[in-house]
């Protein structure tokens, strides 16, 4: 008897045939997806950032640009949109087209903040987007109004202590300079009053004018009026001192139990970016930080790179979501 389940050569030789007809199929649509990025880019490029012109953020930003438009024959063009947590900046790339030439230069408060601190987020950071590189870190500075009595973070805390009405300014409720003081109110039990602005650019001529005492800021942002004698700089969160600033203590050295504080970058693209203009873009951006003297240059301003892989920013990420979500929630900000 016949096993009805045994199959003829002949429709062996149809299956085979269909196969290798479905992979050659697959195999061609592969290259020919490739083939349609490989002269990518063919037209300027924007970078949209969610501060405005002045910040550590836009500082950084604006060297990697230039030396990828060196690198790609195409111009890099940096975009100021502020506002709402980075929400602004963030929508408009989620809402450009998915070809890789509008990229979203997040910052710790856009992927790790703002979506635990505002009612209602219109994205979701690591489903709307794609990693493409976290390409450097800003670590913060303790800077004062020259005219305070104090000359090191010890002295800072014990005015504190005397004068518990005194306030402090930050880039906006919530952000990461604002989370990082509330971090060093916190480890050394001492009170001050948050003013929040617009930005850092109206945060450092608050302090300068005596209309705050002090705040959290990178290097770029107050090296200047540092430099200048209107600002004095106490201390930075950091584990250890470093390159741009050796003569600066840690926030540890000076008897503040907070270890690190610090924003990072990140370049992102909109969700559906296709690989290959991802993969590209990466390698773009990873050859611009570290192209000869760019690593010098950023450190001059107190920003270190990372150029990373994609997944490497994604993990960080997540971990920087893990580390701030308690913080947040203890804190009760909510920003509506």
């Amino acid at each position: 008897m016949k096993n009805s389940n045994t199959v003829k050569p002949s429709n062996l030789s149809f299956i085979a045939t269909s196969l290798f007809l479905k992979l050659t199929h697959t195999l061609c649509y592969v290259v020919l997806a490739g083939s349609a990025w490989a002269a990518f880019p063919e037209k300027p490029i924007r970078v949209i950032v969610t501060f405005p012109p002045g910040g550590s953020t836009d500082v950084f930003v604006r060297k990697i640009a230039e030396r990828m438009s060196t690198q790609l024959g195409q111009p890099v063009v940096v975009e100021n949109r502020p506002g709402s947590g980075g929400i602004i900046a963030a929508m408009a790339v989620k809402n450009a087209a998915a070809d890789g030439y509008t990229l979203l230069l997040a910052d710790t408060g856009t992927f790790a903040i703002s979506p635990y601190i505002y009612a209602k987020v219109p994205y979701d950071i690591l489903g709307d987007f794609l990693p493409i590189t976290e390409a450097a870190s800003a670590p913060f500075y303790l800077v004062v109004n020259a005219k305070i009595p104090a000359r090191n973070a010890a002295e800072f805390l014990s005015l504190v202590r005397a004068n518990p009405n005194l306030n402090y300014g930050s880039s906006g409720n919530g952000s990461p300079h604002h989370l990082c003081m509330e971090q060093i109110k916190g480890a050394s039990g001492i009170s001050m009053v948050h003013v929040p602005y617009r930005g850092m650019v109206q945060t450092v001529p608050a302090v300068m004018s005596g209309e705050v005492s002090a705040m959290m800021g990178g290097w770029s942002t107050v090296s200047g009026q540092v430099r200048a004698g209107n600002l004095r700089v106490l201390a930075i969160a950091t584990p250890r001192r470093m390159a741009a600033t050796p003569e600066v203590p840690t926030l540890l050295e000076s008897g503040m139990p907070v270890d690190e504080c610090f924003a990072s970058f990140g370049f992102m693209a909109p969700a559906s970016t296709p690989d290959a203009v991802v993969a590209k873009l990466n390698r773009e951006i990873v050859d611009a930080v570290r192209s000869p003297g760019m690593a010098a240059q950023l450190e001059a301003i107190g920003i270190y790179p990372i150029a990373g892989s994609a997944a490497q920013f994604g993990d960080a990420i997540r971990l920087q979501q893990r580390k701030l979500l308690p913080l947040v929630r203890s804190l009760n900000i909510r920003v509506d």
